[in-house]
């Protein structure tokens, strides 16, 4: 029995000292984000050729550890999503075939806060971890473009989207998953990361033309992260 407790309490005070040596970090993270939408309703098929739009995002982070593999991951982030739709013809001018394209780019800005739960996998100077959990986010802003391709590219015109529409929900929700590994550098450590959102709430929608429109999106991510004890 006494042999047990002895186990146990070395066990235990194993468990203490590791949490011990998980210290909170401060991060900071920034990368490029590849954004889209998923469009459902009667409006999906009437929609013209989608494509994804480039663009990024950057933030702090805080991870606050819960025990030596596991962390709490909140944070606060700037996010620009968007979307292309495409539409094209061919025609003829003097016999010359010539490809024409109208695209239509929206460009949206999002303050977005995550809610993550971290796993990582190992503790030794090279630790892999995947997160997931949801995120909160407010469109601050977006505007249209239209271009036209003849031969070259040309502007058409820039609107400023009113967001404050009914059809529009400015608060949002989405999952997000992300897999990285944490490499030591210097006082802290280098952030290399994927990740993948998907909106779960609707971004525009339109009951009486029955129109919903999420985004969804990847994202990589390069950062830095250093103890805060």
């Amino acid at each position: 029995m006494k042999k047990h407790f002895f186990v146990f309490g070395m066990i235990s005070l194993m468990a203490v000292l590791n949490v011990v040596k998980a210290q909170p970090a401060l991060g900071v993270k920034a990368g490029v984000l590849f954004s889209n939408i998923q469009v459902k309703g009667v409006m999906d098929a009437l929609i013209p050729e989608q494509a994804f739009y480039t663009g990024y995002e950057s933030g702090v982070y805080y991870d606050l550890p819960i025990n030596a593999n596991w962390s709490f991951l909140p944070g606060i982030f700037y996010q620009e999503k968007g979307f292309h739709l495409k539409e094209g013809w061919n025609m003829n001018v003097l016999q010359i075939p010539i490809d024409v394209e109208l695209k239509a780019i929206t460009k949206i800005g999002f303050a977005q806060a995550p809610l993550l739960l971290k796993y990582r996998f190992n503790q030794g100077p090279v630790n892999f971890y995947v997160a997931a959990g949801p995120a909160v986010s407010y469109a601050t802003n977006a505007r249209l473009e239209t271009k036209a391709s003849l031969i070259f590219d040309f502007n058409i015109s820039e609107t400023k989207i009113n967001l404050n529409n009914n059809n529009y929900n400015r608060w949002g929700v989405s999952g997000v998953g992300v897999a990285g590994v944490e490499i030591p550098a210097g006082q802290g450590k280098v952030v290399l990361e994927g990740q993948y959102q998907q909106m779960i709430s609707d971004f525009i929608r339109d009951p009486i033309i029955d129109v919903h429109v999420r985004n969804y999106g990847l994202g990589l991510n390069i950062g830095y992260q250093i103890p805060l004890r």
